[in-house]
């Protein structure tokens, strides 16, 4: 008489032939031992993943379903959550028994484990090195991926994944070196791996692109030497360049923080103002000449509108004005005594 998982079992493998899921295959792995599975989950589409064909065991007991079963990568993949050294996933269900429920699906828990793959948890990661490389450097943990994937497709032909623990290297030989030393040449060398640690910290120290601080720009030497390179390069002689150069500053300080020397120059203009206005009222309070021609007087300014065309803040002081009419009234008296 069959035991109860068993036929637990039985069912399952009828249900997963009668509604297949993309990319998870799973049977038992001999008919004698029913208890012992194999399964198939291939890489999720649309990501990194996506290609990689990861081979499991399922190990169930007589208390199944009443407890998960155990599983195991066979192709372990360098993913956060599954152990490096014993292939076991990180799945909660599978992990405490307290979150296991027996209508979990063996395409369930197949289907947690494929959406694991291009969905780590940091926060409970079982491979630290993984961990930390997806942290800290996505770039390697992606080519690590796809790494993954290419091995696994490997090991899936039937043929041996392209990533070995061990590189062996033969050293050429040296012709004109003597034949003892020939003999240690042709020795195999065994390369091992190093640490993302290890490797990341010997790179950033040799193949960096920082510039440092003694570095100098070849082309500022160059313009700095040759005169004529600078005439080429930016159009005009070095004396011109350095007027232009004061020029835009100049202009540019002008347009950024404003002038601070238009005093001087408004006091320049405020002088001239005045003397035009002096030299204006001059023609008004002197006496016409008889012989003036009317053309002429027709040019001279009205006083309104001369005192409409000067600014207020230029007008003549109380005093300026009585020396102006002291001046003109002697004016008008010694034409008179003088005809």
């Amino acid at each position: 008489m069959q035991s109860r998982a068993r036929l637990l079992l039985e069912k399952e493998q009828f249900k997963m032939k009668k509604d297949p899921v993309w990319g998870i295959t799973a049977q038992p792995l001999n008919e004698d031992d029913w208890f012992t599975w194999e399964a198939t989950v291939k890489g999720p589409k649309d990501t990194l993943w996506e290609g990689g064909i990861f081979k499991l065991y399922l190990q169930f007991n007589e208390n199944y379903n009443c407890i998960p079963p155990k599983i195991y990568f066979h192709t372990v993949p360098f993913h956060p959550n599954v152990d490096p050294v014993s292939g076991i996933p990180c799945i909660d269900f599978l992990d405490n028994q307290e979150e296991w429920k027996e209508y979990y699906s063996i395409n369930y828990m197949l289907l947690s484990i494929q959406m694991m793959l291009s969905n780590p948890i940091l926060d409970y990661s079982v491979n630290v090195e993984a961990a930390k490389m997806c942290h800290i450097a996505p770039s390697a943990y992606k080519q690590m991926i796809l790494e993954n994937v290419l091995a696994s497709k490997r090991v899936d032909a039937g043929l041996k994944p392209h990533l070995e623990n061990e590189i062996e290297v033969t050293k050429p030989e040296k012709q004109e070196q003597p034949a003892k030393n020939t003999e240690q040449s042709n020795k195999r060398l065994q390369i091992a791996k190093i640490s993302f640690d290890d490797y990341h910290s010997l790179w950033s120290g040799i193949a960096t692109t920082r510039p440092v601080p003694s570095s100098k720009n070849p082309l500022n030497e160059m313009l700095k030497s040759d005169s004529k390179l600078q005439a080429a390069h930016f159009g005009m002689e070095q004396e011109e360049l350095q007027e232009e150069i004061k020029k835009q500053i100049a202009e540019h300080n002008s347009l950024t923080y404003g002038k601070f020397d238009q005093s001087t120059e408004k006091a320049k203009d405020l002088e001239e103002l005045k003397a035009t206005r002096i030299n204006m009222l001059k023609q008004i309070y002197l006496p016409k000449h008889q012989g003036q021609d009317k053309s002429t007087q027709s040019l001279e300014p009205s006083s309104a509108s001369l005192s409409a065309s000067i600014p207020k803040e230029i007008e003549p002081s109380e005093q300026e004005v009585q020396d102006l009419l002291n001046w003109s009234s002697n004016l008008g008296n010694n034409d008179v005594a003088f005809s």
